[in-house]
């Protein structure tokens, strides 16, 4: 089960509040346009931090390039180290 944040507490209220009003009233229309800004502010996505995971692989990667180079400049071979990057 997803756990409500406090934005959908308030939703829950909003609505609780316009089934108790008579839906001609002035109260009423305040509290439809309440509602409508907080549904488009539980639609707005906030940005995700990138994963320890996905930092974890990128540095691996680099250190295996970096480590491929500098054995390949104290030893001269002709080995395909860019086939060894991830795209």
């Amino acid at each position: 089960m997803k756990e409500q944040t406090p934005l959908d507490l308030e939703i829950e209220h909003v609505l609780a509040l316009m089934q108790r009003i008579a839906p001609d009233t002035d109260r009423y229309k305040m509290a439809a346009e309440s509602l409508k800004l907080l549904h488009e502010a539980r639609a707005i996505k906030t940005p995700h931090a990138i994963a320890y995971d996905t930092i974890l692989y990128a540095a691996t990667n680099l250190v295996g390039i970096l480590l491929i180079l500098s054995y390949e400049q104290l030893h001269p071979l002709t080995s395909k180290a860019i086939g060894f990057i991830k795209r």
